[in-house]
């Protein structure tokens, strides 16, 4: 999907190859245990704000907003995405969840016009189609919206994930096999990226959590930047 030539259908295979990938390699959990954390420092009873780039169809806000639907502290995802054809997907799988609200919008310019300010944002498997500029772009943009932090769960380039995406998409058409593979290759190692993170103005610290060598999380601790 990143090539120059929209394939509606290879976007519909690959996002439910997606799906299919986050259900079973645990991408759901890392979010919720952030929009834990976020709960237990807020001070206030409104839901959390929390924005998500990149988002997709927005099946990982989906089902994390489902699994917390029971608690005490509600929590709104704003599903930022530029693709059209995602969106429409999404609205369409998601149309009953009220706690999704999605956009298409370019993530490095997004302002809610309503000016809200939000508790904490999440990147999930999207910065890896972007180059080390436009990562501190797209950060150095996001702490002007939100005040606190950023989860970013993203491809562990390396081979064990080369293998296991190689074996897991064997039976998948070859557009989605190839945009898996090539996803994995445009992956980042988590010292690579922290270093260049830990650069910015607006980062105040990176922490480094879980993962198990498919993938990476790294949350980072904003400076809000209040009218910049």
């Amino acid at each position: 999907m990143d090539g120059e030539h929209f394939d509606e259908q290879l976007a519909e295979d690959s996002y439910n190859f997606i799906v299919q990938t986050n259900r079973l390699f645990g991408a759901y959990a890392p979010i919720k245990k952030f929009i834990t954390r976020l709960v237990k420092q807020s001070t206030s009873n409104e839901p959390l704000q929390i924005i998500d780039v990149g988002s997709g169809i927005g099946d990982i806000p989906n089902h994390v907003s489902q699994a917390l639907i029971s608690e005490p502290h509600q929590t709104h995802f704003t599903c930022v995405e530029y693709n059209e054809h995602a969106i429409t997907m999404g609205k369409k799988h998601y149309s009953n969840n009220s706690a999704l609200t999605f956009i298409q919008a370019d993530a490095f310019s997004f302002t809610p016009a309503d000016k809200t300010v939000f508790d904490g944002a999440t990147a999930c498997m999207f910065l890896h189609h972007l180059s080390y500029d436009e990562i501190g772009q797209l950060i150095n943009h996001l702490s002007t919206i939100v005040r606190g932090r950023i989860l970013i769960c993203d491809l562990h380039r390396s081979l064990l994930p080369y293998l296991a995406t190689w074996i897991w998409s064997i039976f998948q058409s070859s557009g989605v096999r190839h945009d898996a593979l090539l996803s994995i290759q445009k992956g980042f190692t988590r010292r690579d990226l922290k270093q260049e993170i830990e650069t910015l103005d607006c980062v105040e610290k990176i922490i480094q959590r879980g993962g198990f060598g498919l993938r990476m999380e790294l949350e980072i601790h904003l400076k809000y930047q209040e009218g910049k």
